[in-house]
Protein backbone atom coordinates (compact mmCIF):
# COMPACT_ATOMS: atom_id res chain seq x y z
CA UNK A 1 0.00 0.00 0.00
CA UNK A 2 1.30 3.38 -0.76
CA UNK A 3 -0.08 6.80 -0.72
CA UNK A 4 -0.77 9.69 1.72
CA UNK A 5 -3.74 7.54 3.06
CA UNK A 6 -2.19 3.96 2.06
CA UNK A 7 -5.26 3.65 -0.44
CA UNK A 8 -3.03 2.87 -3.65
CA UNK A 9 -2.47 -0.71 -4.11
CA UNK A 10 0.19 -1.98 -6.35
CA UNK A 11 1.12 -5.92 -6.98
CA UNK A 12 4.32 -6.60 -5.43
CA UNK A 13 4.85 -10.38 -6.35
CA UNK A 14 2.73 -12.94 -7.59
CA UNK A 15 2.63 -16.84 -6.63
CA UNK A 16 3.02 -19.15 -9.62
CA UNK A 17 0.31 -21.17 -10.74
CA UNK A 18 -1.69 -18.79 -8.46
CA UNK A 19 -4.94 -17.48 -9.65
CA UNK A 20 -3.18 -14.12 -10.19
CA UNK A 21 -1.22 -15.88 -12.70
CA UNK A 22 -3.31 -17.85 -14.29
CA UNK A 23 -5.26 -15.22 -15.45
CA UNK A 24 -1.93 -12.73 -16.26
CA UNK A 25 -1.68 -10.41 -13.35
CA UNK A 26 1.73 -9.38 -12.98
CA UNK A 27 4.36 -7.38 -10.61
CA UNK A 28 4.05 -3.62 -10.43
CA UNK A 29 -0.04 -4.02 -11.91
CA UNK A 30 -2.13 -1.02 -9.75
CA UNK A 31 -5.17 -2.52 -7.77
CA UNK A 32 -7.86 -0.23 -9.58
CA UNK A 33 -11.37 -1.65 -8.46
CA UNK A 34 -12.14 -4.83 -7.04
CA UNK A 35 -15.87 -6.04 -7.73
CA UNK A 36 -16.55 -2.90 -8.96
CA UNK A 37 -15.82 -0.76 -5.84
CA UNK A 38 -12.59 1.64 -5.72
CA UNK A 39 -9.58 0.15 -4.08
CA UNK A 40 -9.26 3.49 -2.45
CA UNK A 41 -11.86 2.42 -0.39
CA UNK A 42 -10.64 -0.27 1.52
CA UNK A 43 -7.25 -0.58 3.95
CA UNK A 44 -4.64 -3.33 2.73
CA UNK A 45 -5.94 -5.35 5.62
CA UNK A 46 -9.72 -5.30 4.14
CA UNK A 47 -7.69 -6.19 0.06
CA UNK A 48 -6.09 -9.24 1.32
CA UNK A 49 -9.31 -10.19 3.46
CA UNK A 50 -11.00 -10.02 -0.10
CA UNK A 51 -8.29 -12.94 -1.28
CA UNK A 52 -8.61 -14.99 1.63
CA UNK A 53 -12.19 -15.86 0.99
CA UNK A 54 -13.59 -19.32 0.34
CA UNK A 55 -12.28 -21.35 -2.44
CA UNK A 56 -14.10 -21.05 -5.70
CA UNK A 57 -15.18 -17.66 -4.79
CA UNK A 58 -15.11 -15.18 -7.67
CA UNK A 59 -13.25 -12.05 -7.34
CA UNK A 60 -13.80 -9.44 -10.08
CA UNK A 61 -10.64 -6.78 -10.74
CA UNK A 62 -9.50 -3.56 -12.52
CA UNK A 63 -5.83 -3.13 -12.79
CA UNK A 64 -4.05 -0.41 -14.23
CA UNK A 65 -0.64 -1.52 -16.71
CA UNK A 66 1.03 1.09 -18.58
CA UNK A 67 -1.51 3.41 -18.57
CA UNK A 68 -4.00 0.83 -19.79
CA UNK A 69 -7.18 -0.50 -17.89
CA UNK A 70 -7.69 -4.58 -17.78
CA UNK A 71 -10.67 -6.21 -16.34
CA UNK A 72 -9.50 -9.09 -14.60
CA UNK A 73 -11.73 -12.29 -13.02
CA UNK A 74 -9.93 -14.58 -10.64
CA UNK A 75 -11.57 -17.98 -8.98
CA UNK A 76 -9.38 -18.26 -5.55
CA UNK A 77 -8.30 -21.19 -4.97
CA UNK A 78 -6.58 -22.95 -1.57
CA UNK A 79 -2.56 -22.49 -1.69
CA UNK A 80 -1.45 -23.55 1.34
Amino acid sequence: AAGPNLTKFTIFDVVPNSPAAKVGIRRGDDLKTINGIPASFFSLEEVIAKFQRKEGKKVRIAIERNNVKLKKELVLEQLI
